[in-house]
């Protein structure tokens, strides 16, 4: 056995005669290890979880083990961390060479959040949603919207958020759920009426905070809750409340107008001088709707339209009629006075007695019988 480079000589010797030859055969040496070529190291990344690793050699004939799983191919594909080794042997002269490939792993995900949104109200219908992250070189990508770190949205729902971190495509999510607070304002408002020409009604409105009022030149004020309406026609008003979310809701109420008593007819009698013997009656009433009722100097409402007995004055006459519209106005009683002439005949007394006399011949003017007062007694 031989272990060297080397010639070595055989010689042969034949015992009988002798006689011998040699031969010379030369002993070379094949120890060269096969070559191992592959990367130095790798990372396992959400985006690439598994890798495979491929060995190359230079020699012709070789073998390929992986340890530590046994593969003895080439390639193997590996889902963790870890140093694998890779053995290589040459089948011409069984010599092998190893080499160590490092597989780290970086599966962090980036952090993410989204700023706590505002509520979705009447006042304020659109909202930007803000997502965040302290992982620098992030992106973004909200689901079912755009590629952005924040989304303007108008619905309330659920909102979901994608981070990821291009170097190593991990990624985290956020969700953050949106409210609408757009409830419609309800408003309570009086109920329709009716009033008299004239006259005046309160209309008033609950619900909200603010409220505006339309049209408003035949009221009080066109805002508030509490309004007055002195309409001279049939009109019907629309208020519009707000709250204090900006939700607006609006209600209509009618005010109708009726027109009652404008005027009367009276036929008046005048007192004659100073005596309680005038009288008027009412002859018509203009407008509004029978049957009328009157009330003569605040004595109360009746049905009578003849008032006698009064003296030269002007009286308080007021008329209601079947809507209850009013109207009151005055009646003036005058007075009725009639100058007389008398023609007389007088007898001088005689001396100093009492026989003289005074004859009323005729009255002229005024109305008999006559009431004579001598003297003014």
């Amino acid at each position: 056995a031989v272990n060297s480079v080397g010639n070595y000589t055989l010689v042969v010797t034949n015992p009988i005669g002798g006689c011998r030859s040699s031969s010379v055969i030369a002993v070379t040496q094949n120890t060269v290890s096969p070559t191992i070529i592959l990367p130095a190291s790798t990372v396992l990344t959400c985006q690439s979880p598994s890798l495979t690793l491929t060995g190359n050699s230079t020699s012709p004939v070789v073998n390929y083990s992986w340890s530590p799983q046994g593969v003895t191919t080439s390639s193997v594909v590996v889902n963790s961390p870890a140093n694998y080794t890779l053995t290589v042997t040459n089948v011409l002269n069984g010599c092998s060479s190893s080499s160590v490939i490092a597989v780290t792993q970086n599966t962090t995900a980036p952090n993410s959040s989204i700023n706590p949104p505002v509520p979705i109200t009447c006042a304020q219908p659109t909202i930007t949603l803000t997502g965040t992250s302290t992982t620098t070189g992030v992106t973004y990508q909200w689901v079912g919207g755009p590629s952005t770190f924040t989304y303007a949205v108008s619905q309330a729902a659920n909102y979901t958020l994608v981070v990821t971190n291009p170097l190593n495509g991990c990624s985290s999510t956020s969700t953050v759920p949106v409210i609408s607070n757009t409830t419609p304002v309800s408003l309570t408002v009086s109920s329709n009426t009716v009033i008299c020409s004239g006259q005046s009604t309160s209309l008033t409105v609950n619900g909200a905070v603010t409220y505006t009022w339309f049209p408003a030149n035949t009221l009080s004020s066109g805002f508030g809750t509490n309004v007055i309406a002195s309409p001279q026609t049939t009109t019907v008003y629309t208020v519009s409340g707000t709250s204090t979310l900006g939700c607006v809701g609006s209600q209509t109420l009618s005010v109708g107008v009726i027109n009652g008593p404008t005027g009367f007819n009276v036929l008046v009698d005048d007192a004659f001088c100073e005596d309680a013997n005038g009288s008027f009656t009412i002859t018509n009433v203009v407008n509004g709707l029978a049957p009328y009722q009157y009330n003569f100097n605040n004595m109360g409402f009746s049905s009578s339209v003849t008032y006698t007995g009064l003296t030269d004055n002007t009286y308080t006459l007021m008329i209601e009629d079947a809507n209850n519209c009013l109207y009151t106005s005055t009646v003036s009683v005058g007075k009725t006075t009639v100058s007389s002439e008398m023609e007389v005949s007088i007898n001088a007394p005689n001396c100093f007695e009492n026989d003289g006399s005074i004859i009323i011949n005729s009255i002229s003017g005024g109305t008999g019988p006559y009431l004579v007062n001598p003297n003014h007694t």
